[in-house]
């Protein structure tokens, strides 16, 4: 199994088995970037490191990995410290009490669905004098138990995060449904991206949504072939997550 790891206790694998895994999600997204005309620098692959220990982490650094993304601040914090020159993507859901932790620690924030929570983060961010690149979290297929803004609603709330001057929107995010198989998720891509060229079309700036981050383990190369500027890979590059955290 490729995307497997072997555990000793607490140890976890050299950092080169987790370089062999993150090359060949590389050398995956290069392919499906050729199969749509586009080309590898075009997509971020941002390792996602939720319930991993800080070993693995540092594994990761070590491996070459220079994106990662997390789901819980509190989590975050200790691993941050070892990924010194990273670039931290806080891709969970942001709660307002959690928003002053970002600025300084997090450069992308992947899950804004509320302007209050946006407001709350901007003022932090203004007190720390630390900019935040932000993308709209959108719930595209209505799940009553996901985050994100309904499809509808995107305007209104970038309008909203056009008017900060430290968090800057730069695109949209979705959690589609989980697939049985890749191709599942492919109609959700494409509404996704449909969604973005016709925000474009309205006269949005092309900054604000320049980013689509869509795509995971099970189906980030249908994600790219759609037009995923970033994808976010925990187990083809970790392995399975450990259940206790």
């Amino acid at each position: 199994m490729p995307y497997t790891f072997s555990w000793w206790g607490n140890k976890v694998v050299e950092a080169k088995r987790i370089r062999e895994n993150y090359l060949r999600v590389m050398e995956n997204v290069e392919k499906a970037a050729a199969r749509a005309g586009r080309s590898l620098s075009e997509v971020t692959v941002i390792a996602v490191t939720k319930t991993f220990a800080l070993e693995i982490v540092k594994a990761a650094k070590e491996a070459g990995i220079t994106h990662f993304g997390e789901n819980y601040v509190q989590e975050a914090l200790e691993k941050i410290k070892v990924a010194e020159n990273a670039t931290w993507h806080f891709i969970g859901r942001l709660q307002r009490n959690k928003a002053k932790y970002l600025p300084g620690n997090f450069q992308w924030v992947h899950s804004i669905d509320k302007a209050e929570v946006a407001s709350t983060l901007e003022r932090r961010a203004a007190g720390a004098e630390k900019t935040l690149h932000v993308l709209i979290q959108v719930n595209i297929a209505e799940e009553p138990t996901k985050g994100g803004v309904a499809p509808e609603k995107v305007q209104d709330l970038l309008d909203e995060l056009l008017q900060f001057q430290f968090v800057k929107p730069r695109g949209l995010m979705i959690i589609p449904p989980l697939p049985e198989k890749p191709e599942d998720s492919r109609k959700w891509f494409v509404k996704l991206r449909e969604l973005r060229d016709q925000l474009k079309a309205k006269g949005y700036p092309s900054e604000a949504l320049q980013h689509l981050s869509m795509g995971m383990t099970d189906d980030y190369t249908v994600a790219v072939e759609e037009g995923s500027t970033m994808v976010r890979i925990g187990r083809a590059i970790f392995g399975e997550r450990r259940l206790n955290r």
